[in-house]
């Protein structure tokens, strides 16, 4: 298992607001993708990608010290996807809406 985390400058409640099953599908680049929420204040959120159920992962919601937003705390099992660069996606599209791409038009 990889974790890896990083703190986004918003609240918990915003970040669970905005951190619809679209955002984490975008986020982990899986077409077919189960995603199961903690019942109780969403603090937990697990997927398992459907066409490779080796590739599965956690996310953690816990409110960074001093007030300062929310650390993502994700651990992923699988070879294809890069951790840190799910929690780099993730966070892109939870403070910004997209993702960069670089490409300048």
């Amino acid at each position: 298992m990889v974790a890896q985390t990083m703190t986004v400058v918003l609240d918990r409640e915003t970040v669970i607001d905005r951190l619809s099953d679209r955002v984490i599908q975008a986020s982990v680049e899986c077409e077919e993708i189960t995603i199961t929420r903690d019942s109780i204040d969403n603090r937990l959120i697990e997927w398992t990608c459907t066409s490779h159920p080796a590739e599965s992962g956690r996310l953690a919601l816990i409110a960074a010290p001093g007030n300062r937003g929310t650390e993502l705390h994700v651990a992923m099992h699988g070879e294809k996807y890069s951790v840190k660069d799910i929690v780099r996606r993730m966070k892109m599209l939870l403070e910004a809406g997209e993702t960069a791409t670089g490409v300048r038009q």
